[in-house]
């Protein structure tokens, strides 16, 4: 999940390019307006890269209660096994 949030951050960092160029769609905005709206997609993209670190927490817990129950319980070998080759054919 974080790697999906960090690549639709990425995605502002790409829009930036297509403001600064001086398309002709671009050229009733003045340079000081197109300026304005480039600081603001870099900033958006830098807020979105962070803005998700709350879920770190979350998923910490996760990966580490994952890691517990499967040093405590385990894994039965011959269940899955027989999973793998039921699931084959």
């Amino acid at each position: 999940m974080s790697t999906t949030l960090f690549g639709v951050a990425e995605l502002f960092y790409f829009a930036v390019p297509l403001i600064l160029r001086n398309a002709d769609y671009l050229k009733s905005f003045s340079a000081d307006q197109r300026t304005r709206v480039r600081d603001e997609e870099l900033r958006a993209g830098s807020r979105a890269a962070y803005a998700f670190d709350a879920l770190l927490l979350p998923m910490l817990l996760a990966g580490l209660s994952m890691t517990v129950w499967l040093l405590v319980r385990g894994v039965d070998v011959v269940k899955w096994e027989e999973k793998v080759a039921t699931s084959g054919q």
